[in-house]
């Protein structure tokens, strides 16, 4: 009966291992470059982080973008927002181009709620991969997407400069 209990307990810590180790997010091992808050007038609207494996940005290596919103906002508006800020960087050619990444988001990305986070994984091999709340929810595989949209904040034609300099540690 003992060895029965004591064979239960040890896979049960070995299932428990095991699985903690398939959610690990892969940028828990990066470090936190910078942050800042986005407010619009007297509405404080979400919360970034940057994560990155070096103290320097370098967007040709896996880095983390983490926004937790103070708000909610339907994904409509959220779709909405990236296609306004991807044309301010002039990244889109055309009305159709962003047709494709915006059904692909609309598939991958849910409401948000005060407090829910959405986080953009960007890859070595340059995939963008969204985790809501830390569960990852689905990537897209295209570099010129990961480009466009991690310029919204990185670029330095971003619309928010101070909160890119505070992102990149520069603040």
């Amino acid at each position: 009966m003992c060895v029965k209990i004591s064979l239960f307990i040890y896979l049960l810590i070995l299932s428990s291992t095991t699985s903690a180790n398939v959610e690990e997010k892969p940028w828990h091992s990066m470090k936190v470059l910078g942050e800042g808050k986005l407010s619009f007038a007297a509405w404080d609207i979400y919360h970034a982080t940057l994560y990155s494996p070096d103290t320097i940005f370098n967007a040709n290596k896996p880095f983390a973008l983490k926004l937790t919103y103070l708000r909610s906002f339907k994904k409509k508006h959220l779709i909405k927002e990236t296609e306004k800020q991807m044309r301010k960087l002039s990244c889109l050619d055309g009305k159709q181009s962003y047709k494709p990444w915006a059904e692909q988001l609309n598939r991958i990305w849910p409401d948000v709620e005060k407090q829910d986070s959405l986080t953009l994984f960007v890859s070595d091999q340059g995939e963008s991969w969204f985790y809501f709340n830390h569960h990852l929810l689905g990537k897209i595989s295209d570099i010129k997407f990961s480009q466009c949209f991690s310029g919204i904040w990185l670029s330095d034609k971003t619309s928010r400069p101070k909160l890119r300099k505070k992102l990149l540690g520069n603040i």
